[in-house]
């Protein structure tokens, strides 16, 4: 139970990462859309996120917040990275339980991402205890690379998903009003 709570207390760190980088964010996009001009093309992304319902709303938060730590577990050593790959677990689980159509993609793509974060774990831990010699850093570097390019790949796709379940959703709903 100690080692536990030990875990939850390191996870603080990047909680408050991720707060203040969300709040910078939101602070950019007030900022940037406090003028609204209906004719701009800034209005076609703030768009993108208008009429999204709850649990759409709640999907791409966990589909966020998973990125986020795995940018995060993978751009930072810690030497126990278990807390932080429970919380991916967790947050994928999630993800898919709203949207059990991906249960088998979404499967395949968190056990991808936890195995390459792992073993990112364990060649730095390797460098540390061992031998820090430079093609364990190339190794560690192009793993990092990878799996920040994998997960915002897959940020978007997920992204694009939600969208395009929106439009459908709308399309539905405007044949359903024309009287026949």
């Amino acid at each position: 139970m100690e080692v536990f709570l030990y875990s939850i207390g390191t996870a603080i760190k990047p909680i408050a990462i991720f707060l203040i980088v969300i709040l910078t964010l939101g602070i950019f996009i007030y900022l940037t859309t406090r003028k609204f001009d209906i004719h701009k093309k800034a209005i076609r992304y703030a768009g993108l996120l208008t009429g999204l319902t709850n649990k759409q709303i709640l999907i791409l938060s966990a589909i966020i917040i998973r990125t986020f730590m795995i940018i995060y577990t993978a751009c930072t050593y810690e030497k126990d990275i278990f807390i932080y790959l429970v919380m991916i677990i967790i947050v994928a689980i999630i993800y898919i339980a709203f949207v059990p159509k991906k249960i088998l993609f979404e499967s395949i793509n968190i056990i991808a991402q936890v195995i390459i974060l792992y073993f990112i774990n364990i060649l730095k831990m390797y460098k540390i205890e061992v031998s820090d010699q430079m093609y364990i850093n190339q190794v560690i570097l192009v793993l990092v690379g990878f799996i920040i390019v994998y997960s915002i790949y897959f940020l978007l796709k997920n992204f694009e998903s939600l969208i395009k379940h929106k439009k459908k959703g709308k399309k539905k709903n405007e044949k359903e009003k024309i009287p026949k």
